[in-house]
């Protein structure tokens, strides 16, 4: 096996031996080896990536010129847009509200100046002034002058059923007042439990 290695450089990979048997003869190998040269795995890897990443490009041009023809003019004139309006759409906004907000946000003017960062960055603030955010740390006291955006169903403090026993708690003491009660909804993977 050294001898393998010698001839094909030390970091040779054996793949395989078989013992000859032939009449008269003595011992004989068969040997099957290859050598390593450059590492093509990686190369082979990157280029797959590589074709995954144009090929999505691909689709998601399809796609769009499937779903959004009268702005597709405009978005072709400017990468960044294109990207911008591709990723509001695969992330499930309609097509109407990624075309508001990014008209809003002045991208689908004929010659937008703003950079990339700059885009992105309107257009976030054009759709966080749609989507009311609330400071998740503000304690949620019904107040008369400003009722809640969105109606919260309160879970009574003492009582009798189900809701009376979650409210009391596993140990049958009714909770503290000064207690929040928080639900965090949303889909696999979106930080609910990096949130606590």
């Amino acid at each position: 096996m050294p001898w393998v290695r010698k001839v094909l450089g030390p970091e040779a990979m054996i793949i395989s031996t078989r013992r000859l048997v032939e009449r008269g003869e003595s011992d004989r190998f068969e040997i099957a080896a290859v050598p390593t040269g450059d590492d093509t795995s990686n190369k082979d890897s990157s280029t797959f990536g590589e074709v995954k990443s144009e090929l999505m490009s691909i689709k998601e041009m399809i796609y769009l010129l499937n779903h959004s023809s009268s702005i597709i003019e405009k978005l072709m004139m400017n990468p960044t847009i294109l990207n911008l309006y591709a990723k509001l759409i695969r992330n499930g906004v309609s097509d109407h509200y990624a075309r508001v907000f990014l008209e809003r946000a002045g991208t689908l003017q004929e010659q937008p100046a703003d950079h990339t960062d700059n885009i992105r960055d309107k257009t976030i603030k054009e759709i966080m002034h749609v989507i009311e955010v609330k400071d998740p740390f503000e304690v949620c006291l019904p107040q008369p002058a400003r009722p809640p955006a969105r109606p919260a169903r309160l879970v009574p403090q003492s009582g009798t059923g189900r809701q009376g026993e979650a409210a009391r708690g596993m140990s049958g003491q009714a909770r503290d007042k000064n207690q929040v009660i928080a639900a965090f909804i949303g889909t696999t993977g979106v930080g609910k439990t990096t949130t606590i």
